[in-house]
């Protein structure tokens, strides 16, 4: 490892091990006193300001994990009938409590960021620091958007957060560059980096890595090990089609004259890709693809469940009149329709794939998309496929 070979003295070695052992013990201001004064005395060795990140990472979620209870704690009060005597709001006292403990995480973030950034600087060749250090800037992210999301906030407090969210954004890109940069192993740093460039709005550079990373494969001996994780993970493929998703907005948005987006890369290839990209076709097909690597998992346990209620609810019954398009896409277990108590009675008999294969014509009277609100996909083709294909999915996983 490259982290191991800096220090002077076994003696040395030995007052790290102490700190380590003060905060495995559960007294983390001791062990950062101790990492201190290491450092004062070792000041090129890289471990030390690792060790010094992850005892602040671990505070950081300590107090997360109490700030959690606590609400829990005021949830459970109120619910049984305490009322608060005092003049104030209780519920802006309670935004103003929770800021405070948003700033003070975020103190604490910014510090584990510090140590894993300089552990980082000092060892650049070691890719998991570059990791811990990017993944510590998107926590710093995360509670940047719970502060924004207070009402508590003044304008310019929320102007501020904003642009130190942009701010922790680019940093975590910066790192996860860097890491991806020394080749690691597996899809998860690829992946993390073209989460920071979907957040900044870098749309074309998020899908040349996620595209590279697919046809990332092939070796000597056959398939390649990424090629395999790749085609093993299902949040890759709900990342390509979230991807899929916001660039087909953006197209749209472009042909109609609408510029919203301000990266100038991106622009570019929305005036030469805009009306050619079929976003829709890959976005179905990273669903699919989706769907196959959860399949036996309990991620797809709903879409499962969602898909044999549909099945079973206008797949071989063949009564579909009164059925609006909204009610094939929605299936709601607490509202008992005829065709359901009907339908009900007979899976008790013979299941529902026992029934008859449902009509394939039956797809073409569809024309609701849930996740796309535009007129122009109303009548696409690939929405009857997707729904037959829908209705037979459940056979397959049976």
């Amino acid at each position: 490892m490259h982290r191991l070979r800096d220090f002077k003295s076994y003696r040395m070695s030995q007052r790290h091990g102490d700190a380590l052992g003060a905060h495995a013990r559960g007294l983390p201001k001791v062990a950062i006193q101790k990492l201190k004064a290491v450092a004062g005395d070792a000041p090129a060795a890289p471990q030390v300001y690792s060790s010094l990140g992850m005892v602040y990472e671990n505070m950081l979620h300590e107090s997360q994990k109490s700030e959690e209870e606590r609400l829990n704690g005021i949830d459970s009060t109120q619910d049984d009938g305490i009322e608060s005597h005092t003049l104030l709001d209780p519920q802006k006292l309670a935004e103003e409590a929770k800021a405070d403990s948003i700033l003070k995480q975020i103190g604490l973030a910014k510090k584990a960021y510090g140590g894993y950034h300089v552990s980082a600087l000092l060892c650049k060749k070691d890719f998991t620091l570059w990791l811990r250090a990017a993944d510590t800037a998107m926590e710093i992210v995360d509670l940047y958007k719970q502060m924004i999301e207070l009402s508590c906030l003044s304008h310019v407090e929320r102007e501020e957060s904003r642009a130190e969210k942009k701010k922790w954004l680019e940093e975590a890109k910066q790192d996860y560059t860097s890491a991806d940069n020394l080749r690691p192993p597996g899809i998860d740093i690829p992946a993390k980096l073209a989460v920071s460039h979907i957040e900044l709005g870098n749309l074309s550079e998020a899908l040349t890595i996620l595209t590279d990373l697919k046809n990332r494969g092939g070796n000597a001996a056959g398939v390649s090990t990424t090629y395999n994780e790749l085609h093993r993970s299902f949040r890759i493929w709900l990342l390509y089609s979230d991807l899929m998703l916001r660039i087909g907005h953006e197209c749209m948005q472009w042909n109609r004259g609408i510029l919203t987006n301000e990266n100038y890369m991106f622009r570019r290839w929305l005036r030469k890709y805009s009306q050619t990209f079929d976003w829709r076709e890959r976005r179905l097909q990273s669903l699919c693809l989706a769907l196959e690597a959860a399949a036996g998992s309990k991620s797809c346990s709903h879409l499962l469940e969602w898909t044999k209620k549909r099945a079973s609810m206008y797949g071989g019954s063949g009564n579909t009149e009164g059925v609006t398009a909204n009610d094939r896409w929605h299936v709601d277990s607490n509202k008992a329709t005829p065709i359901d108590t009907a339908i009900e009675g007979k899976e008790a008999q013979t299941g529902v794939h026992g029934e008859e294969e449902p009509d394939p014509e039956e797809g073409e009277d569809n024309d609701s998309v849930p996740e796309d609100d535009d007129d122009d996909i109303v009548d696409e083709p690939w929405v009857s496929e997707a729904v037959s294909s829908l209705s037979t999915l459940t056979a397959v996983f049976e």
